[in-house]
């Protein structure tokens, strides 16, 4: 059991780091009224799912191999 809350907030942490790298650093379009985008936090959002998801694969894959 605590190694699956440990799994989990790996993943969360992981898609955590990826959205708010994705929106500060690699894609941010300003908006005229200050702020950004709305686009920016969607695709970021896509970047951490798709960031979490690959890493649930890797530790799935990694429990596989014990």
């Amino acid at each position: 059991m605590k190694k699956n809350i440990i799994k989990i907030t790996i993943i969360l942490l992981v898609s955590i780091v990826f959205f708010l790298l994705s929106i500060n650093f690699v894609f941010k379009i300003p908006s005229p009224t200050g702020g950004y985008e709305m686009i920016t936090y969607q695709v970021g959002a896509g970047i951490a799912v798709v960031a979490g998801g690959i890493t649930a694969l890797i530790i799935f894959a990694l429990k596989k191999n014990e």
